[in-house]
């Protein structure tokens, strides 16, 4: 394809930065880059760095992200696809409108076309280069027995707990069985596997 784009040869695209906790995913991303001839060099950020370079606009050459925040289509147009968004990069003056009709349209329906049409325009004018889509169900309420993220087998952070998920459930620190988290010892993580419980929904 490279050749077909008139680079035989290749092409030297520059820096490469992963998302400061995406190492794995991003040296794997270099690996594939360079092997078909779009070299670039990693370049290690720290986190609090790469978000300031990002919403600054200093990123050059290509960067790994991820978002995780909670939103919809319209949320991730805003900040990502218009330009005048908070994460992104340039756009076209087309797609801008397409996201101000939707933001003025009061037919759910006709919003929902609207923004089918930015997705397209934005895989046609590959915009994006998605390397994975994870879906994560988080339900929170009067009916849920516990947080679902507390049933995560990869997590950074110590299982959450809340006061009153139910109205007879005291408050609450992690249960025994719960799963251990990133930062636990990998003797934790061995024992925790062991026990017979060691089951997702398992009181």
């Amino acid at each position: 394809m490279l050749a077909e784009a008139g680079y035989p040869r290749g092409f030297d695209a520059g820096d490469f930065t992963p998302l400061p906790g995406l190492w794995t995913a991003g040296e794997a991303a270099l690996n594939y880059l360079n092997a078909v001839g779009i070299r670039v060099k990693l370049r290690p950020m720290e986190r609090a760095a790469f978000y300031a370079a990002w919403q600054e606009k200093k990123l050059r050459g290509l960067f790994l992200t991820a978002a995780g925040n909670s939103g919809n289509a319209a949320t991730r147009v805003e900040a990502f696809i218009y330009s005048k968004g908070s994460y992104a990069y340039g756009g076209y003056p087309d797609i801008d409108e397409l996201f101000q009709q939707q933001a003025r349209e009061q037919d759910p329906a006709r919003r929902e076309v609207l923004l089918h049409r930015i997705q397209q325009l934005t895989i046609d004018r590959v915009m994006f280069a998605p390397i994975w889509n994870t879906r994560v169900l988080i339900g929170v309420g009067p009916r849920v027995a516990d947080h679902t993220i507390n049933r995560s087998r990869c997590r950074s952070t110590p299982p959450m707990r809340t006061c009153g998920s139910k109205a007879s459930e005291p408050c609450e620190g992690p249960r025994p069985h719960d799963p251990p988290s990133l930062l636990s010892r990998p003797d934790q993580v061995i024992e925790w596997a062991n026990k017979p419980n060691a089951t997702r929904g398992a009181r």
